[in-house]
């Protein structure tokens, strides 16, 4: 027959093992969440507004002006060229899609594009000697759909179709990454979802909904701002300039000056 003293001995012993199976619990968790390396969507890192970002800002521009163009080519497909063609179609029908249906749709769309991987070009200087100029612009949805583009247009096309679609600009950031993958800068699109998971559409791999390992996170944009995650990252051909450490990359940095 068991005595007060044991059964109150039982009862902490028991006590003692739920909590540890909690806190084991909580911290796998924490642990879990970290090793998946989920894209932060928190103000912290908010740079500036995006206008201050000027090619960014242009390309938001110029894609306002071509919208009438996109209509277009979705009332009289024939008159358009290239995947413009289609255009109109897969957006008639993502709108009878549910949310996660459409980014898939227009994820495997975009993907389906010509790679453009020209972000190279060459001119000569006074002295006749050849120089290596790196592209820096962002395109718009109808300039890449009319000619492809490379991985930041995949993604700014993304981003453009699924505005389009309703999805709030909140919910959406072109997000430019050092890929661990394919050891270079890239761009994708990240998605908050109404769960607030976050999906990363990149133009190489399906859509990422849990783990984004692979990513070193450099800088985003979306419609109202430009977020600097650099602080986090220490890229492998980082340089100075100035006071300030920049990336060394084919894609242009913004900065609160720009």
């Amino acid at each position: 027959m068991r005595t007060f003293s044991q059964d109150h001995l039982l009862s902490d012993t028991a006590r003692v093992f739920w909590v540890t199976i909690a806190i084991a619990t909580m911290l796998n968790g924490c642990q879990s969440h970290s090793q998946l390396n989920q894209y932060p969507f928190f103000e912290p890192h908010r740079l500036t507004d995006a206008e201050q970002f000027s090619s960014w800002w242009n390309t938001l521009n110029k894609h306002q002006e071509q919208a009438e163009a996109l209509s277009r080519c979705q009332t009289k497909p024939a008159d358009c060229q290239g995947k413009l063609r289609s255009y109109g179609h897969v957006i008639k029908e993502a709108k009878n899609l549910n949310r996660t249906e459409q980014l898939e749709l227009i994820h495997h769309y975009i993907n389906g594009t010509k790679y453009d991987e020209d972000r190279v070009t060459h001119h000569y200087d006074q002295e006749s000697n050849k120089k290596q100029v790196n592209r820096s612009s962002w395109k718009t949805l109808y300039d890449f759909l009319l000619n492809g583009g490379d991985c930041e247009d995949y993604a700014t096309a993304k981003y453009f179709m699924l505005r389009e679609l309703g999805f709030a600009n909140s919910d959406l950031r072109v997000v430019v990454t050092y890929s661990t993958k394919l050891f270079g800068y890239h761009a994708v699109v990240a998605v908050r979802q109404p769960d607030n998971s976050i999906w990363l559409l990149d133009s190489e791999y399906p859509i990422k909904k849990n783990s984004h390992m692979g990513y070193r996170y450099v800088y985003a944009m979306n419609e109202q701002a430009v977020w600097d995650h650099r602080d986090d990252f220490v890229s492998p051909t980082q340089q100075t300039i100035g006071n300030k450490q920049h990336e060394n990359t084919n894609i242009e940095r913004p900065n609160s000056s720009n």
